[in-house]
C-alpha cells in the first residue's frame, strides 16, 4: 500500500505488503517489513497531517488521549471539545483525490463533529483502530491504495543506507514498515526533517 505524507502523495499500485518502493514515484507497502517500533511520515500509505498522540484529559473519560509530544498536546488542548471524551466514531467520509479520511465523531456531551483521521489517531488511537477493524480493516473499508505517514518511530542502517520505521495514518504500530531515506525525503520531507533534527541526524 502506498503511503502519503502531509506534503506529498506517493503513487502506489499495490497493497500494503511491499514496503520499500522509492520515495515519490512509488509507494511502499506496509507488510513487507513489520518492525518493533512505530513511525510517522508520508510514504506508501497515507500521509500524516499531525505527528503524535496528545494528552488532553477528557471530562467523562470514555476514551482518554495518549500523550506523546507537546505539539500534539497543544493541538488537542486547542480543540473546542477538549473537555469531553469521544463516545463513538459514527461513520467516515473519503476524499479519493487526497486519499484522506474524515470521521464523524460523537462526543459525550451529545455533539457530533467531523474530524480529520490523523488528528483523531493522536487523540483516540485504540478507538480508531477498533473502528477500522470492525469494518474489515482500513484498506477494505476505504479502497485506498495510497497512504500517509503518521509517525517515524526509529531508524537503522542497512548497507550504510538509512532506513526509517514508519507508522501510517489509520494503522497501528504492528503495521509499521521500514522505508528508505530517499523515499521519505521525497514523500514526507517535513516529517523526516523533524525526526532527523530530534535525533541529530545528518543528511
Amino acid at each position: 500500500m502506498t503511503k502519503l505524507s502531509t506534503c506529498a502523495v506517493a503513487n502506489n499500485s499495490g497493497n500494503p505488503s511491499n514496503a520499500g518502493s522509492a520515495a515519490g514515484a512509488g509507494a511502499t507497502t506496509r507488510s513487507q517489513v513489520k518492525a518493533s517500533a512505530s513511525a510517522s511520515s508520508s510514504q506508501p500509505g497515507p500521509s500524516s497531517k499531525l505527528d503524535a498522540s496528545s494528552g488532553a484529559v477528557p471530562a467523562a473519560g470514555l476514551v482518554a488521549p495518549s500523550p506523546e509530544t507537546n505539539a500534539a498536546a497543544a493541538e488537542i488542548a486547542a480543540h473546542p471539545h477538549r473537555r469531553y471524551s469521544v463516545q463513538s466514531i459514527r461513520s467516515h467520509q473519503l476524499d479519493n483525490e487526497t486519499f484522506t479520511v474524515d470521521l464523524e465523531i460523537q462526543w459525550t456531551n451529545g455533539d457530533i463533529t467531523i474530524e480529520d483521521e490523523a488528528f483523531m489517531q493522536r487523540w483516540i488511537p485504540d478507538l480508531l483502530f477498533k473502528y477500522w477493524g470492525d469494518l474489515g480493516g482500513r484498506d477494505q473499508a476505504t479502497g485506498f491504495d495510497q497512504w500517509h505517514v503518521f509517525k517515524i518511530h526509529e531508524h537503522c542502517y542497512v548497507n550504510k543506507v538509512r532506513e526509517y520505521l514508519v507508522q501510517w495514518v489509520g494503522f497501528c504500530e504492528n503495521d509499521c514498515t521500514w522505508e528508505p531515506e530517499a523515499k521519505l525525503a521525497d514523500i514526507a520531507p517535513y516529517v523526516k526533517a523533524k525526526y532527523d533534527r530530534a535525533k541529530k541526524l545528518k543528511n
